[in-house]
């Protein structure tokens, strides 16, 4: 990227921009469900779970599966990380977990017919890659034991570039492994001594190139803006990285500074962390270069190729967001496998327990791990397709929930709220049958989400980032 001088002074607060500085300090959840895990009681247990999974079977055409494995273990402490981890080198109590992981399945999946089709399998973590390719295949040998994994099943992991090993790649494609997300988060050797992450942009491209000749479908780059030492000269440097590999696609983070629930990133110097006027310049230029380099805007924080699934899902109407983020598999059972993951069968979400210790305490007494969830009802239901629309198509069509008019009229109080976040109509169009989402509006979905959000008021709003 050239003319990198000029960068780094962020322009004085206009109209237009003082307005985008009180939307941007105004905090919301992802949506990666409805309601999110914030209303999650201890009302739901295993036996919810089961019953609800039975119930989905008698289904005239019951959902197909995704298939969510959580791997929580990391070799070190990524300052910035709010995901549940475990620190540890230990290979035997990796393959202790595979043991739990093991009991789990074998549980559960008798209440799954096996005529229900995995279409997504998806490794997250913690370091999912940690796991050497052998611990992976027992993994996925137990996998497709137990469930009908479709031939066209996206397998997909995220992946820490630190953890590679020349032959990795290949290794994880031999399994199925057809698309990896690498945490590439900043390429500055500034930033990443901040957050401690060090990892050179060579290792990044071998293991780029290796995935390439292993014939991958997808390989994803996940970013971070609003870190300690970032400057928005920075952000060409991270987009140079995706100009030279390209990536399928990319995910833009805001990073959420939340130290009083994430103890690690006490460690970080508040300091040297990004002012609210230079995020937003951030996230601006990153969509800015990225769409210049041929990439769509799916929304919020994602950027794909035109020709890559996410992309056609987003053009054929059939986007979906869930508990990973935007996804391409809409109508699908979501199982949760390990700690903290979450399920959503039906109309249950039930989520396992957090804590390494209770997860192992209830399967080795052959119980399920569920601690927590939620009985959507009719209106969480219909609620949430409302925000599903917000953030995966950027409209809401009226007459998919009885017309305009019965829409203005159960939905009064949220298109007040909505008139109050954007006065000037810089995020949103209404016309007669549907509201409309301007391009100023992809990156703050969720904040218009937020406005149908039944539950909202309730919130402790201090537990959620901020939109940018």
């Amino acid at each position: 990227m050239n003319n990198r001088h000029h960068l780094q002074a962020v322009a004085p607060p206009s109209r237009a921009l003082g307005e985008n500085l009180r939307q941007a300090e105004l905090r919301a959840p992802r949506y990666t469900s409805y309601p999110t895990a914030l209303e999650f009681t201890g009302q739901v247990g295993p036996a919810a779970l089961l019953e609800q999974m039975d119930k989905t079977n008698q289904e005239p055409i019951p959902a197909a599966l995704s298939l969510y494995v959580h791997l929580p273990f990391c070799a070190a402490a990524c300052f910035y990380c709010g995901c549940n981890r475990v620190i540890s080198r230990s290979a035997q109590r990796r393959s202790d977990y595979l043991d739990l992981i093991e009991r789990e399945i074998s549980v559960l999946a008798p209440h799954l017919d096996r005529d229900r089709p995995v279409v997504q399998i998806h490794f997250g973590g913690g370091t999912p890659n940690s796991y050497r390719p052998l611990e992976l295949a027992r993994l996925i040998r137990t996998l497709s034991s137990q469930f009908s994994i479709h031939a066209d099943c996206e397998i997909s992991m995220e992946v820490d570039p630190r953890q590679y090993q020349p032959g990795d790649a290949l290794a994880w494609a031999a399994l199925g492994i057809n698309r990896i997300s690498l945490g590439v988060q900043d390429v500055s050797r500034e930033v990443q001594q901040a957050i401690n992450r060090l990892q050179p942009r060579e290792q990044i491209a071998e293991l780029v190139d290796e995935a390439r000749k292993a014939d991958m479908h997808g390989i994803n780059f996940d970013l971070i803006y609003g870190l300690p030492r970032q400057t928005l000269a920075g952000v060409d440097d991270n987009v140079d990285l995706v100009a030279l590999l390209q990536p399928d696609r990319i995910a833009v983070f805001h990073y959420a500074h939340l130290p009083q629930r994430f103890p690690a990133q006490r460690v970080i110097d508040e300091s040297e962390l990004p002012g609210l006027a230079t995020r937003l310049a951030m996230q601006a230029r990153y969509s800015e270069l990225l769409t210049q380099l041929g990439y769509r805007h799916i929304g919020m924080d994602h950027f794909s190729h035109p020709d890559d699934s996410l992309a056609r899902a987003l053009a054929q109407g059939t986007l979906q967001r869930n508990f990973q983020g935007y996804s391409t598999a809409a109508g699908s059972d979501i199982i949760g496998l390990g700690v903290s993951a979450i399920s959503s069968v039906g109309r249950l979400y039930a989520q396992n327990h957090s804590d390494l210790t209770a997860y192992r305490r209830a399967l080795e007494n052959k119980q399920l791990a569920t601690q927590r969830g939620w009985h959507r009802s009719d209106d969480d239901l219909q609620r949430h397709a409302i925000i599903q629309q917000v953030m995966c198509q950027q409209r809401i069509d009226f007459n998919a929930f009885g017309g305009a008019r019965a829409f203005h009229t159960r939905y009064a109080k949220a298109l007040g709220q909505l008139r109050q976040l954007d006065p000037s109509g810089q995020l949103v169009r209404i016309e007669t049958e549907a509201l409309y989402i301007l391009p100023a509006g992809r990156n703050v979905l969720r904040l218009i989400a937020r406005c149908f959000d039944r539950y909202a008021a309730r919130r402790n709003t201090q537990q959620l980032a901020r939109a940018v």
